[in-house]
C-alpha cells in the first residue's frame, strides 16, 4: 500500500459545516434556516458514508428549529381555544352566580313568610328603628324569623369591588352569619343590597293597588338611577330586585321598551294610578319608606 493511500485510509472524518450552521441558526432563533440546513446536513452525512460527521448537531439544530416554529403556533392555538372556551365558561359562572343570588333572596323571603304563617300573623318588614343599616338585616332575619339561612355568600356577592378591597386589607368575609349584634360592622361596605324600610316599627307587606313594590335590591342603584353603578357587585351589568310578594327579578336597566316610564309601577294606594310606570326605584317604594344603603 502506498503512503498516499494509507494517509487517505487513516484520514479523520470532517464535521459537516451544514450541521454546524443548523445548530448555530437554532441557537440564534432563525428557525427556517435551522430546519433547512439541518435536513441538508443529515442528507450530506448519509451520502458521505462516514466521511462526514455531525449528525447530533444537525438533529439538535432541527429540534431547535421546529420548536421555534411550533411554540408560537401552540401559544396561538391556546389563545384561540381560550377565547372559545373561557368566554362561555365566564358567562356560565356569571349566570350561575346570578341564579344563586336570586335563589338566596327568594329563600330569605320564603323563610319570613313561613315564620309569619307559623305564628298566624301577617308578614312584617323591619323598620329603621330595628335595623339602621342593610348589613343588620342579615342578622335580623336569623334572629327574628328563626331561619337557618346563615350563608354569608347570600349577602356578600362574588366579584364585588368592595369585597375585594376588604380582603386586600386582610378582612376576609366570614363564611357564616352570626346572630351577634355588630358582628358584621367591619364588613358593612361590602354588603350586597340596599334595603327599603318603613321609618319606624315593623310593617306588614300589604298588597296595594299599584301592585308589588321593591323592598331589597342589589347595591349600586339609587333614587333617580336607571342603571347600576360600575362599583356594584355585578360590575354595573345589572342587579336583582326583591319585591313585596317575594318575586325576584333581574334588571340590566330600569328603563323599559314595553312600558312608558320604566320597569317599576309607581307606588300608589289608589286604583287610578295603578298603571303609572317609572324607572326611578325611589318612586316605586312606599312614600314614607327610607332606603338603607351599605356603609351607612
Amino acid at each position: 500500500m502506498n503512503p498516499t493511500s494509507q494517509e487517505a485510509f487513516h484520514a479523520a472524518p470532517k464535521t459537516s459545516g451544514l450541521a454546524i450552521a443548523s445548530l448555530v441558526c437554532g441557537i440564534l432563533c432563525v428557525p427556517i434556516a435551522s430546519i433547512v440546513l439541518g435536513h441538508l446536513a443529515l442528507s450530506q452525512i448519509k451520502r458521505a458514508a462516514g466521511a462526514v460527521v455531525g449528525k447530533g448537531m444537525a438533529i439538535a439544530g432541527l429540534v431547535l428549529g421546529y420548536l421555534l416554529v411550533l411554540i408560537p403556533l401552540v401559544i396561538s392555538l391556546i389563545g384561540i381555544l381560550s377565547a372559545i372556551v373561557i368566554g362561555p365558561m365566564g358567562d356560565m359562572m356569571f349566570s350561575a352566580s346570578k341564579d344563586a343570588s336570586k335563589q338566596g333572596l327568594a329563600n330569605v323571603f320564603g323563610s319570613a313568610d313561613k315564620f309569619s304563617k307559623k305564628k298566624k300573623t301577617s308578614m312584617k318588614w323591619p323598620g329603621k328603628n330595628t335595623i339602621s343599616a342593610p348589613h343588620e338585616f342579615a342578622i335580623y332575619q336569623l334572629k327574628k324569623w328563626e331561619t337557618n339561612i346563615d350563608d354569608a355568600s347570600i349577602w356578600f356577592l362574588p366579584n364585588d369591588p368592595q369585597r375585594e378591597i376588604l380582603e386586600e386589607d386582610g378582612n376576609d368575609i366570614p363564611d357564616k352569619i352570626l346572630t351577634t349584634d355588630g358582628s358584621l360592622d367591619k364588613f358593612k361596605n361590602a354588603f350586597g343590597y340596599n334595603v327599603a324600610v318603613p321609618p319606624a316599627g315593623s310593617r306588614s307587606l300589604k298588597n296595594v293597588e299599584s301592585g308589588p313594590y321593591p323592598i331589597m335590591w342589589t347595591r349600586g342603584l339609587d333614587r333617580g338611577d336607571t342603571e347600576w353603578s360600575r362599583d356594584s357587585p355585578w360590575d354595573g351589568e345589572g342587579g336583582h330586585v326583591l319585591f313585596s310578594n317575594g318575586k325576584v327579578e333581574w334588571y340590566e336597566s330600569t328603563e323599559s321598551e314595553y312600558n312608558d316610564g320604566g320597569v317599576f309601577r309607581k307606588y300608589r294606594d289608589d286604583r287610578a294610578a295603578q298603571d303609572a310606570y317609572t324607572s326611578d326605584i325611589g318612586e316605586a317604594i312606599p312614600d314614607d319608606w327610607v332606603i338603607l344603603k351599605p356603609g351607612g
